[in-house]
């Protein structure tokens, strides 16, 4: 099983939010990849490189950025990063 990152995305009550645009960025290659949060808040990004580390910044309208950073994969590792986003404004 290649190396994934996956998660959920969801507000300070616990419901999921839809749309978000989620980014990975691999540094040692300065690759960029993206995804949107489906209506379970859900995202994945399948068959990563192993490694890292890896940047992860979720962003949606009516709520502040979030980001993650450092996160290093192993092979054949699911790695799970969920966000809880706070409101803006």
């Amino acid at each position: 099983m290649p190396a994934s990152i996956s998660g959920s995305v969801t507000d300070n009550h616990g419901r999921p939010i839809s749309n978000v645009r989620v980014l990975a960025f691999h540094e040692p290659t300065g690759s960029t990849f993206g995804k949107v949060t489906g209506n379970d808040g859900a995202y994945a990004f399948e068959m990563v490189k192993a490694g890292g580390p890896y940047t992860l910044t979720v962003e949606v309208d009516g709520f502040l950025p979030a980001r993650r950073t450092g996160i290093s994969i192993k092979t054949d590792q699911c790695h799970v990063e969920d966000f809880l986003m706070e409101m803006s404004g």
